[in-house]
C-alpha cells in the first residue's frame, strides 16, 4: 500500500494507519513528511505502536522520485478524512500522479474526490475517515487481481482528461461561452 502526501490528520494518516492494522499482511510506504515534524512525529508513533516494522517512512522527496516510489505499491491510498477542508477544497493533484501510476487507487469517497473518481470504474471509493472500511477497499483490491488491474487501466487513461493542457482547453472554453453571452 502506498501513500503520498502531507500527514495533517484531515489527509488521514491516521485512518490509514488504523486500517493496516487490521490486515496484518500488508506493508505501508508513506512518501512525506519533513524530519522534526509535529505531523511526522504523530504518525510515526502512531505507525510504531499499532503496525510495528510494517511501514517504510520515505519522507520528503524530490518530485521527480514521487512516481517511482509511487510504483513500488500494489495500491494507492487517498484515506482522506470527512472535514471541510477534504470535502470541499482539496486539489487531487496527488490523485493525478496516482491515476498516471499505473496503479490501482482506493479513496475516501468525498465530492472534491468525486469529481475525479468513479467507484468500481476508476477507483474504490470508501466511507471517509473509517478504517474498517479502507480496509475492506484494500482487502478488496488487493485480493481481486483482475479488479486491480481494471482499475488501474482505467485511471490511467483518465487521467488524460485532467492535464493542464486539457484543463486550459475547458476554461477557453468556458470563458468564449461567457463572452458571446454577453455580446
Amino acid at each position: 500500500m502506498g501513500y503520498a502526501g502531507h500527514l495533517y490528520p484531515w489527509k488521514g494518516p491516521d485512518v490509514l494507519i488504523a486500517a493496516l492494522e487490521r490486515l496484518p499482511s500488508v506493508r505501508g510506504l508513506v512518501v512525506g513528511g519533513l524530519a522534526g515534524e509535529q505531523d511526522l512525529d504523530r504518525v510515526r508513533t502512531l505507525a510504531d505502536r499499532l503496525v510495528p516494522g510494517r511501514i517504510t517512512f520515505a519522507g520528503q522527496v524530490e518530485p521527480p522520485r514521487v512516481a517511482a516510489l509511487l510504483r513500488q505499491a500494489d495500491v494507492l491510498v487517498l484515506p482522506n478524512t470527512p472535514s471541510r477542508a477534504s470535502a470541499a477544497y482539496t486539489s487531487p493533484l496527488k490523485l493525478f500522479e496516482y491515476m498516471a501510476s499505473g496503479r490501482p487507487i482506493v479513496a475516501s469517497d468525498l465530492p472534491a474526490l468525486r469529481e475525479v473518481l468513479r467507484p468500481d470504474e476508476n477507483a474504490v471509493l470508501v466511507e471517509a475517515g473509517s478504517a474498517e472500511a479502507l480496509a475492506a477497499g484494500l482487502a478488496r483490491v488487493l485480493g481481486d487481481a483482475a479488479l486491480a488491474s481494471r482499475l488501474a487501466v482505467r485511471a490511467r487513461a483518465d487521467v488524460q482528461d485532467w492535464t493542464w493542457d486539457r484543463r486550459a482547453e475547458r476554461i477557453e472554453t468556458l470563458l468564449e461561452s461567457v463572452t458571446k453571452e454577453r455580446a
